[in-house]
């Protein structure tokens, strides 16, 4: 498994062409805490995006999945500090490990 680094200055246009390649694909969130231990968000729903939001001293990042609004969910992490991109070999599909200022850690995982 391949893990590469994306540097928060390459946020924006990382986060802009990941939506692009990936809407519609189904995906899974876990979030990872100290606090709370291991807790799923959402369970193969359709990709929607991801986004940040550093304006006005805001320190964001919007995950948002579902394409029903019964099923519609947008996941804030508050403080990012660090986000790695896990690529399985073949065709198992990847992660992304996002970390918060606090240590939590969300898993944004595609299926293949």
């Amino acid at each position: 498994m391949a893990t590469r680094e994306i540097f928060s200055h390459e946020w924006p246009t990382f986060f802009a062409d990941y939506t692009r390649e990936h809407r519609g694909r189904p995906v899974t969130i876990r979030v990872l805490g100290a606090d709370i231990g291991a807790q799923e968000e959402a369970r193969m729903l359709p990709f929607v995006g991801i986004s940040a939001d550093w304006k006005d001293g805001e320190n964001q990042i919007f995950v948002t999945v579902g394409d029903q609004s019964t099923d519609h969910l947008t996941h804030t992490i508050a403080d990012p500090t660090r986000l790695r991109l896990q690529q399985a070999e073949g065709a198992a599909g990847e992660t992304m490990e996002i970390e918060a200022a606090n240590g939590d850690r969300t898993l944004i995982s595609f299926d293949s």
